[in-house]
Parts: C-alpha cells; sequence; structure tokens
C-alpha cells in the first residue's frame, strides 16, 4: 500500500502502449485518495465521435489540466493519464500546476521496448479495448521519434514485465523520494 503523506501529482510518461493507463489504475487501487485524471476518458466525453484534430486535442488537454489543478485543490492527489508527454509543454504545465498548488510533482517514465508498444497497441486497436481509435503502430512510431529526454527528476519504470512488477518498483521509488524530502 502507498501512503502519499502529502498531495502529489503524478505524470505517467510513455508511449502509447507502454501499460501507462494499467499502471495509473494498478497504482490507484492501492493508494487511498489517489485519483485517476485521464485524458483520454475527457475526450471521449468531450468528443462523440473524436476526430482527433489539433483543437480536440487541445481542448481535452486544457480540460485534463483544469481536473487536475480541481482534484488537487480539493487535498487529494492525481495521477495524470492518457497523455504521452513527448513534447515539453504539456509536461510542464502540470508542473506548473503542481508548483502553483504546493504539490510534490513526480514525471514516471513508463519505459518499454518500441516493438511491444506497437505489438501492444495493434493488439488493443484490433480488439477494440481502448478508448482512442487511432491509437496504431504508425502513432507510436510518430510519437517515438518525437520523445523528448527525461526531464532531471523524473523516474524510469520497467513496463516489460507488467504492471505488478512496475507498480511496485514504482511504490519502492515513490516511497524513497518521499522519505527523502
Amino acid at each position: 500500500m502507498l501512503r502519499l503523506t502529502r498531495p502529489t501529482l503524478i505524470a505517467l510518461m510513455g508511449y502509447p502502449g507502454a501499460g501507462k493507463s494499467t499502471l495509473a489504475r494498478w497504482l490507484a487501487g492501492r493508494s487511498a485518495g489517489l485519483q485517476i485524471v485521464s485524458r483520454d476518458t475527457i475526450r471521449a466525453a468531450m468528443f462523440d465521435p473524436c476526430s482527433y484534430s489539433d483543437a480536440e486535442e487541445q481542448a481535452a488537454f486544457e480540460a485534463t489540466a483544469l481536473a487536475v489543478s480541481a482534484v488537487i485543490q480539493r487535498g487529494q492527489s492525481a495521477i495524470a493519464d492518457g497523455m504521452c508527454f513527448y513534447d515539453v509543454g504539456t509536461l510542464e504545465v502540470l508542473r506548473g500546476i503542481a508548483a502553483a498548488n504546493r504539490v510534490l510533482f513526480w514525471p514516471v517514465y513508463c519505459s518499454i521496448r518500441l516493438e511491444t508498444a506497437i505489438t501492444r497497441v495493434e493488439e488493443d486497436h484490433r480488439m477494440r479495448r481502448h478508448p482512442v481509435a487511432h491509437r496504431n503502430g504508425e502513432l507510436v512510431r510518430k510519437i517515438a521519434a518525437e520523445f523528448r529526454t527525461l526531464p532531471p527528476d523524473g523516474m524510469l519504470i520497467d513496463m516489460e514485465e507488467g504492471a505488478e512488477k512496475a507498480g511496485n518498483q514504482l511504490v519502492s521509488l515513490l516511497k524513497e523520494r518521499m522519505e527523502a524530502r
């Protein structure tokens, strides 16, 4: 069980298919007061059907940032999910929200081999298991080519062996970082 000693914002970074949403659910199930805020879920609620245009993506991100702020302002911790954070701007917006609200901010990079992410996304696409209809191998390759480096305060979690092992690794890292503060 993870006990967050003060409000915290965890931003899950990584390729589509890395297991960010699975890890978010695993972690939220083991920590009281940890709310998942998913851009995928928010976008699906806002746009039916969704064309994944730049305007829709921007509106969904802005709504997600507002939702993260609201969760934090009511004294809860949040996991930002449904975003890859492959560009500088989106991660820094969330970092700014955390700073403005004086909560801990932990960027977590969900590391996975590109081939594994593509295989997972293609299978999810075939089986219609994911709310993002345009997720496919081509999207994973595009995002991988544009991915930024891990920020200095980021935590690297190996997702190759599944959410249970990755979750336990993340809980250990979070506990170490909280104790160091």
